[in-house]
């Protein structure tokens, strides 16, 4: 009994059990089947796993109660029995509490599982409610009907004690713990004394706990009856919560705060929906755009299709007749350079061939004092015969006289002197330009004279619409101006720059011809000197006013008019100082640069010096980077030009002059070849050396020396000249033609002392005037020459005021 792990019931209940099981008025057999079958099936629908073992505790303690019915006295406790009154009340208690389950607590867990979760949200109108409480109404009269119904606190106020014997007792003793309710039932408040079950009075069963207590005592209880299927009876907080419901001012804030969230809600909404609008109306902006901008994409791709069309058209209309024109002036250039490098290497030639003869003829009869260059002395050829018996030093001697009688005859139609011989003077004053026959010359002169035919030629076959360079650069610049990026992308530039170079090409030739036409075609004219600047030149002044017209940015247009100097000008005037051309036969063949020549020097000159000039215009570094290359090309083409041909220095301690000739002072006579051999070695080489640095000091020193202010190129050239020129082998010469003049007497020693002191004097004067004497860095250099001229009797202070 005591092993039992629940809540003990009511010790009342169980004493009113009892009493009702002891009433002497029982019912009949069946109708006490019935109560205990009605009573088993209320217990079954309790849900309590606990009912049964109570019913079985209930029935046996009734047994015990009818065994000791017929006893008397007072029982465990003292307490004594209850009269009829008294048993009556217990059996009506205890019935009440029996047929709790009954048809009425099975109609109201009916009720409950089809009536829906009452919810925190108020109801939308009282007749909601209203319409409850008649139907709750309805289900409770319908219960007071189906069973009968005894109050437990009737008006009865003159009760009996009772005494209580044995488990009553002691279950009454145990009256404070907690009563489990799994019926759904209200609890009974417990008094804070223990009075006997009589004495408990209806106000005190009724008395209201504090709120708190009774909230969770109620919610406990809903609880317990809804876990067990039961709708919980409505309570006195229900009734003040409906009550509170049916306030219009609490309704109203209940319905208020019950629609705040779904007015949040629409809120929430409306805000998603204008953005969701302003999104779509921003994409069908957007859109709006895209198609408008694809439309006028689409009607310029049309526009473009048709201007490229025409482009098309043009630039193949262009392009085939400017092939047309490069395949002619390629050709015209191709027979150029091959004519400039037949006359310019054939002066080489002939000049070399001239220095070995003498140097032969002088050694053969023992008259070299010194060879100065990088020539070795070559041996003198062992007798000896060929395979046909012959002579082979008999052979090269013929040879080598044949060349001379040829270089006689050439000096003097040089000279104009028709048959007859050329004076000793003459013969010395003879450069190795002049050893020519009247036939090459007249062949060079035929073929310059067709060169220039064959351009003439070229610009009347084609259009002049083909040959004007605005035309050109305005379809470019328009296509420029319509598709930048098209322009861009299709390198476009590079492609006008190459059109334009073709045309900048031909016009060149009309104007400027080749660097031999000054040297062959008019030698007394000299038309090399009235050559045209190259901002003269139309092409140059069209692509400028082009470029003017078309508001083409400065940049643009010096970047194209730098392409196609640099591209033909450039390239064509540094070739002439090429030395890879004279040095190898394999690359191409054109004319090349002889600094000996006067002419072609003022040629080359000119035509840099115009070069620079648009340069500058454009960018002065553009001008700084010319003027390199040019001093760079200009020191290799002097140190090959001069180490190409040893110069001789003649033992004249042997020799004298007499009767416009020269002998041994033993009187011994020497032929012509040895004569003309020694007038060579005493003065040619010295007049023909003295002419180019003369030519490096007068004309290109000034203008390398105008951009470059010195710079360490410079100071090679200059020094080059002045150590390895003048003061080494020009000196040495002269020093050996004054010993020789010593020996003359009368208008001979004077005629030759003027010769020497010509040379001496244009030295002198070209170094002056190029600024070196002043100059403490070439002081030393220029010494040697200083004392040279103080020798032969020049004024040199007079000559630097």
């Amino acid at each position: 009994m005591f092993g039992v792990s629940r809540k003990k019931k009511s010790s009342k209940q169980s004493q009113l059990l009892s009493f009702a099981d002891d009433d002497e008025d029982e019912p009949p057999t069946e109708e006490r089947k019935r109560k205990r079958k009605d009573k088993k099936k209320s217990t079954m629908l309790s849900f309590d796993p606990d009912d049964d073992a109570d019913e079985i505790n209930d029935v046996g303690k009734k047994r015990k109660k009818r065994d000791k019915k017929k006893k008397s006295g007072m029982g465990y406790g003292g307490m004594m029995l209850h009269d009829d009154d008294d048993v009556q009340f217990d059996h009506e208690e205890a019935r009440d509490a029996i047929s709790s389950y009954d048809t009425v607590a099975l109609e109201k867990l009916r009720m409950e599982q089809k009536r829906r979760k009452e919810t925190d949200v108020p109801k939308d109108n009282v007749r909601v409610e209203q319409k409850e409480q008649q139907q709750q109404q309805r289900i409770l009269d319908s219960s007071d009907k189906e069973e009968e119904y005894i109050s437990l606190s009737g008006n009865k106020s003159n009760s009996d004690p009772v005494v209580l014997t044995g488990d009553d007792a002691f279950a009454y003793a145990q009256d404070d713990e907690p009563v489990e309710f799994d019926h759904g039932l209200e609890q009974p408040q417990p008094s804070t004394t223990k009075p006997s079950p009589m004495d408990i009075d209806d106000t005190k069963l009724n008395e209201a706990p504090n709120e708190d207590m009774e909230e969770d005592n109620r919610q406990w209880e809903d609880n317990m009856a809804r876990r067990a299927g039961v709708l919980p009876p409505p309570s006195s907080f229900d009734s003040t919560k409906k009550e509170t419901r049916l306030s219009p001012l609490a309704s109203l804030a209940q319905i208020r705060s019950s629609l705040q969230p779904t007015i949040s809600n629409l809120q929430n909404i409306s805000l998603d929906l204008e953005t969701a609008i302003h999104r779509h109306e921003s994409n069908l902006s957007s859109t709006r755009d895209d198609l408008t901008k694809h439309q006028s994409t689409l009607e310029g791709h049309g526009d473009a299709l048709e201007y490229y069309q025409l482009l098309r058209a043009e630039l193949a209309d262009w392009m085939g007749a400017l092939r047309q024109v490069k395949g002619m002036v390629d050709s015209v250039h191709d027979a150029r350079c091959n004519w400039e490098s037949n006359v310019t290497l054939t002066r080489y030639q002939r000049g070399y061939e001239w220095s070995e003869d003498v140097r032969d003829v002088l050694r053969r009869k023992g008259l070299v004092d010194q060879v100065i260059g990088d020539v070795d002395d070559a041996p003198i050829e062992d007798v000896g015969v060929d395979e046909f018996g012959r002579d082979l030093s008999s052979m090269a001697t013929m040879a080598r006289t044949k060349r001379w009688e040829v270089r006689r005859r050439n000096f003097a139609n040089a000279g104009s002197t028709g048959e007859r011989m050329l004076t000793l003077q003459e013969t010395m004053k003879c450069l190795h330009s002049d050893n020519t026959s009247a036939g090459e010359v007249a062949d060079w002169k035929q073929r310059g004279q067709a060169l220039k035919e064959a351009i003439t030629i070229i610009t009347s076959i084609v259009s002049d619409d083909y040959l004007s360079v605005s035309n050109l650069c305005n379809l470019f610049f328009q296509w420029q101006d319509k598709y930048p990026e098209d322009y861009k992308s299709c390198y476009a530039e590079m492609t006008l720059v190459s059109m334009v170079s073709v045309l900048a090409e031909l016009e060149m030739f009309q104007r400027w011809g080749g660097l031999v036409d000054a040297e062959v075609l008019d030698n007394i004219h000299e038309p090399g000197i009235q050559l045209n600047d190259v901002a003269d030149f139309k092409w140059l002044q069209d692509l400028k006013q082009a470029a003017k017209n078309r508001s083409i940015e400065a940049t643009d247009s010096s970047k194209l008019m730098n392409g196609v100097l640099e591209k033909c000008t450039e390239s064509y005037l540094l070739r002439y100082m090429s030395v890879d051309s004279v040095v190898s036969e394999a690359n191409d063949k054109h004319g090349l640069y002889d600094p000996i020549s006067a002419s072609e020097t003022k040629w080359l000159c000119k035509a840099i010096h115009s070069l620079l000039a648009e340069y500058t215009s454009i960018n002065a570094d553009l001008a700084k980077s010319l003027l390199t290359k040019v001093a760079t090309s200009l020191l290799s083409l002097l140190k090959y030009n001069v180490a190409k041909r040893a110069t001789l220095i003649v033992n004249t301690n042997e020799l004298v002059m007499q009767n416009d000739g020269y002998e041994m002072r033993n009187s011994n006579k020497f032929d012509g070849e040895t004569i003309d051999s020694i007038s060579y070695a005493i003065y040619s080489q010295a007049n023909e050396l003295s002419m180019l640095a003369t030519n490096v000091l007068t004309h290109w020193c000034p203008m390398i020396n105008s951009s470059l202010e010195l710079d360490s190129t410079t100071a090679s050239i200059i020094d080059f000249v002045l150590m390895e020129v003048i003061s080494l082998r020009i000196l040495p010469v002269i020093h050996a033609f004054q010993s020789i003049c010593e020996t003359c007497r009368g208008e001979e020693k004077q005629s030759f002392h003027d010769l020497q002191q010509s040379i001496v004097s244009t030295l002198f004067s070209a170094v002056r005037n190029a600024g070196l004497l002043e100059k403490e860095e070439w002081k030393l250099s220029t010494d040697p020459l200083r004392s040279a001229a103080q020798t032969i009797g020049l004024d040199v202070d007079d000559k630097l005021k």
